[in-house]
């Protein structure tokens, strides 16, 4: 049996492993086809590619000498496979919870940004995103509230969490933790299988650890 992938790269905080306080770990999924052929997928279950089998592989030892209370995932396939890469180390089991899902685009699933951009609705989305509401395309409001509620059931407690979700999700949890102003929410950029840490030990959310991954080719992401 070959040896498990070995992480290269720097390591989690020290604090990261201990239980004294809330310790949040956000990781997007990794790569799928559709990622890689910039189409929206929205909630259409399209799974990891061969990248993405790569990206979780490099990823899921990461965690092996932290400790997690709760490995939690968005119900779609390409999250669920990722959380479980890192379940499987550990030994652990997945909770799924939808509040953790991506967007719900069904006005733009399967297109590519050239099929969508002069879409009035897209263009409303993007000049005006707090403010932003359609029966088809989810808000960020809504989105904002579902995973703060998830998170509302976690913040007070002692427990280490890893939320395996979507590029959308997290950085909108990020931009609320950190109290970005609506016009900041679109600087933070989530990399597929990048990992993000934090804690509120001080009585307030701090960041540890941003958009991190093994491996991570900027070149290829700016």
């Amino acid at each position: 049996m070959p040896n498990p992938p070995v992480a290269v790269g720097y390591p989690f905080p020290s604090n990261c492993s201990s239980v004294e306080n809330m310790n949040l770990f956000l990781l997007r999924h990794g790569q799928t086809q559709w990622n890689a052929e910039h189409k929206v997928m929205g909630r259409k279950d399209v799974p990891l590619d061969e990248t993405g089998e790569r990206q979780i592989q490099l990823i899921a030892p990461y965690f092996d000498a932290v400790h997690l209370d709760e490995i939690c995932s968005s119900p779609q396939l390409r999250a669920l496979q990722t959380a479980q890469a890192v379940a499987l180390r550990k030994s652990q089991s997945v909770q799924m919870d939808p509040r953790l899902s991506e967007l719900d685009f069904r006005r733009w699933e399967g297109k590519v940004l050239d099929e969508i951009k002069d879409d009035p609705v897209y263009i409303q989305r993007r000049e005006d995103p707090e403010n932003f509401h359609h029966a088809e395309v989810e808000s960020f409001s809504q989105v904002r509230d579902r995973v703060m509620d998830w998170l509302s059931e976690r913040e007070s407690s002692d427990k280490s969490v890893l939320l395996v979700s979507h590029a959308d999700p997290i950085r909108i949890l990020i931009h609320s933790l950190m109290g970005g102003k609506p016009d900041q929410l679109r600087q933070y950029r989530v990399f597929n299988c990048a990992v993000t840490a934090l804690t509120n030990g001080s009585g307030f959310w701090e960041l540890l650890v941003l958009n991190h991954r093994p491996g991570l080719d900027l070149s290829n992401s700016i």
